[in-house]
């Protein structure tokens, strides 16, 4: 009897789910980003509230615009209309999506003329529009009761020694945001941060130091840079990664369901971080360092001294310190924006806040401040010009801080030494060596305006950094395509692979679909391979994964 051999091509698809060859507008989601800021802004949308319309509206698009072209797996819809517009659906979804949360407003309509002005009429743009509605429709009803206009009874902990202080001339923000539900992690509690460090450790210490000299409203020690790039990042964090995304996209513009694939992940872990952030917040309700500063003679360290006057360079926000909101929405932005356009790669755009300064940044991600270097006074050594070198490491959710042995000297830029001592007990240090300036900007931005310690920030990136990878690894994935697949004469098998993406791709093989292995690794594009292990097989299955 002749024995047929089975060769499975096993993805997640098996239909010509193909990203886009023909380049189209991708202005489109980019400009309905523009236009939900707005909408936000015009009807005095603060705190974190605008990550879940900024979600709402791209998952919305993405899903639309996934449906007409394939690609990707899907957020939420199952719905595929191969021949209805994608540009009209993802702006109908967008509006739909606005006029749900904001009946009043007149912004979506006039963006939604323009949008659909530049489709042509016919059968896809009307497709195109019951699609939209229908993705949006869906997304709107899963989420209506996810917990965004929850009352939650907040009480403030008893005023003392690390525990933050409400300002009584302000609302305090959100405290119910910590029960919203996530869009991709299991719970607000999933990325959780350990607690603050103790008020008498060294990290403590050097950050009281730090923010007390550089964060002051009339700080002597902060440079007009330094100021420049705390005003920089007085905007709302979450739209600061979407102008970069927007900036991005300007300089290498992308097919459209790319660009849909990159603002609906960059909103949805934006989103997820500020829920992370606000149930790190309130469970430790760490206190901010203007009430630290002027509180130190009750918190136990005796190398922090109070001053009763200090107050930060601008009103710090009315919820607890711990951990840096900033640098967690930033850094997750980062590596969403890492994966889509690479990394290093350049943008420029300007802040609303600082208005005629743009800046620019040559790299998006990568762990922030991976080392910082810190010399300053040594009050301890009890003499003039004696410094204590602390070299900073956040590879955990904990930096820790060493003091090198006394006295040292600089070596180079950027790094120190102890100047006694064998060679091995000597601390170097590059600040910024794998350091993004994205994100190291958000983090310094927040020391410089005083409304953060810098162990604050630094955890606060690591959680965005963890949540993004976790969201990129689980959610709208690249579905590569099998374009063609044929025994050859030899009994080997030809495999032709299109994958989605800039991530490489590993093809994996299996005689019982339970036990893989990797075949072929670091695919990307068209790919042509030839298996001649299928010939001694009875049956092989290939799968492709992406790394």
């Amino acid at each position: 009897m002749k024995t047929t051999k089975l060769h499975v091509f096993s993805t997640l698809a098996l239909t010509s789910m193909l990203a886009p060859i023909t380049p189209t507008k991708a202005d489109v989601i980019s400009d309905w980003n523009d236009t939900t800021i707005k909408v936000n802004k015009a009807a005095g949308v603060g705190g974190v509230a605008p990550t879940r319309s900024l979600a709402l509206v791209h998952v919305a698009q993405f899903d639309a615009v996934n449906a007409a072209t394939g690609g990707y797996t899907p957020y939420l819809s199952s719905l595929a209309a191969p021949g209805a517009s994608a540009e009209a659906a993802a702006a109908q979804a967008a509006y739909a999506v606005l006029m749900a949360l904001f009946p009043t407003n007149t912004l979506a309509a006039q963006a939604l003329e323009v949008s659909l002005a530049a489709v042509p009429d016919g059968p896809p743009k009307t497709d195109g529009i019951a699609l939209g509605n229908a993705t949006a429709a869906a997304l709107l009803a899963a989420r209506a009761g996810d917990g965004f206009n929850a009352s939650v009874h907040y009480t403030a902990p008893t005023p003392g020694p690390g525990l933050w202080e409400p300002r009584t001339n302000a609302a305090i923000v959100s405290p119910h945001w910590r029960y919203v539900n996530p869009w991709t992690m299991k719970g607000a509690s999933q990325f959780r941060a350990g607690p603050p460090p103790a008020l008498t450790s060294a990290t403590y210490t050097a950050d009281f130091n730090e923010i007390k000299a550089l964060g002051a409203t009339n700080g002597t020690t902060r440079t007009p840079d330094q100021t420049d790039i705390a005003l920089f990042h007085v905007e709302v964090q979450f739209y600061l990664g979407c102008y970069a995304a927007r900036a991005a996209l300007a300089a290498r513009p992308l097919p459209l369901a790319q660009s849909a694939r990159l603002f609906a992940p960059l909103n949805m872990a934006c989103a997820d971080a500020a829920i992370t952030e606000w149930d790190t917040k309130y469970t430790y309700n760490f206190w901010r360092p203007q009430t630290a500063i002027r509180n130190a003679d009750t918190d136990g360290n005796p190398d922090t001294e109070a001053d009763s006057t200090w107050t930060s360079l601008r009103p710090s926000p009315n919820h607890p310190e711990y951990a840096g909101a900033a640098p967690i929405v930033m850094t997750a932005a980062a590596e969403v924006l890492a994966d889509v356009f690479g990394d290093p790669f350049s943008v420029t755009f300007e802040s609303p806040t600082l208005p005629g300064k743009p800046r620019t940044f040559a790299r998006f991600s990568d762990l922030p401040m991976n080392c910082q270097l810190e010399v300053g006074p040594d009050r301890r050594a009890g003499r003039p010009g004696s410094v204590t070198c602390l070299v900073r490491r956040a590879q955990r959710s904990r930096p820790t801080v060493r003091r090198a042995p006394l006295p040292i000297h600089a070596v180079g830029r950027g790094s120190c030494r102890a100047a006694t001592g064998p060679p091995s007990s000597w601390l170097p240090c590059a600040p910024t060596t794998l350091a993004s300036r994205l994100s190291t900007d958000a983090i310094n931005a927040r020391v410089y305006i005083g409304f953060h310690f810098r162990n604050s920030s630094l955890v606060g990136a690591e959680r965005g950094r963890s949540i993004a990878q976790h969201m990129l690894r689980n959610f709208l994935l690249p579905v590569p395509s099998a374009v063609s697949g044929q025994a050859q004469t030899n009994g080997a098998f030809q495999l032709n692979l299109l994958t989605v993406g800039a991530r490489p791709y590993v093809i994996e093989t299996s005689s019982d679909l339970v036990s893989w292995a990797p075949w072929r690794t670091n695919l990307t594009g068209l790919v042509s391979e030839s298996d001649p292990g299928a010939a001694a097989a009875s049956r092989r299955f290939y799968r492709a994964v992406q790394k």
